[in-house]
């Protein structure tokens, strides 16, 4: 995280990195629902997705495994900047009597969020 731009965190990546090439339709769905996960942070994901969507066959050809490894990259390395200076920001606080949250928003988008749950010494 820095200069706008949030990143993945490391070790929430490993199942990624560690995610095998698919041998079959089971293993091909469940990397497209790890990549779904950075979707919005990955241009074109559509596009790119679409290809891999449509498989049938294992082992998958050269150009279809191609399309997985680069999606594989491409969501290892997702950022998406988050923060404009030139943008207001707006806070949105929520107060219960047992937790304290807090959302930034940038042009009705949210870009940090802040959730406590009060503890014992927090509520006398």
């Amino acid at each position: 995280m820095g200069n706008g731009v949030i990143k993945p965190d490391q070790d929430r990546l490993l199942p990624l990195q560690k995610l095998p090439t698919p041998c079959d339709t089971k293993s091909l769905k469940r990397g497209l629902r790890l990549f779904a996960y950075y979707a919005k942070r990955i241009s074109a994901f559509s596009e790119k997705n679409q290809p891999l969507k449509s498989v049938s066959s294992f082992p998958l050809s050269e150009e279809t495994l191609d399309d997985f490894k680069m999606l594989k990259l491409e969501s290892e390395r997702a950022a998406l900047c988050s923060i404009d200076e030139s943008t207001p920001f707006v806070v949105e606080c929520d107060v219960s009597d047992v937790a304290v949250s807090a959302t930034s928003n940038q042009g009705r988008r949210p870009v940090a969020f802040m959730t406590r749950s009060l503890q014992w010494s927090n509520l006398h």
